[in-house]
């Protein structure tokens, strides 16, 4: 019986890494606002969170919200990023990754804002 559940934990662990984690803008908050600024721009190499910033004032309260997370974060955790991530390579969520393996060494400051 254990043996089963273990074996199901592996397969459903698996599955979960192979699919794509989706940006902020193709769900969620942007969706909307990506299809109407940003629908010709290729996703990769932040060029849609490029465009999307090139569009900020026009943007949806949503999603002008969800695009400023990340800002405070880098804004709460610069020493902790410094300190225990100075190597880590920015894209796909890497420095908060990085950030949530020492969460047991973070300020008060930056666990806050990693929470919200």
């Amino acid at each position: 019986m254990n043996k089963k559940i273990i074996l199901i934990a592996v397969i459903l662990s698996v599955v979960a890494l192979a699919v794509p984690v989706r940006a902020k803008w193709q769900s969620g908050a942007c969706k909307a606002d990506r299809q109407k600024f940003c629908k010709d721009v290729p996703s990769g190499g932040g060029a849609v969170h490029k465009c999307l910033e090139e569009h900020k004032a026009e943007l949806s309260p949503a999603c002008k919200t969800q695009m400023e997370k990340p800002k405070e974060i880098c804004k709460a955790c610069k020493s902790e990023k410094e300190k225990f991530c100075k190597d880590v390579k920015p894209g796909k969520g890497a420095i908060r990754k990085c950030l949530n393996s020492h969460e047991s060494e973070l300020s008060d400051e930056c666990r806050k804002a990693m929470k919200k």
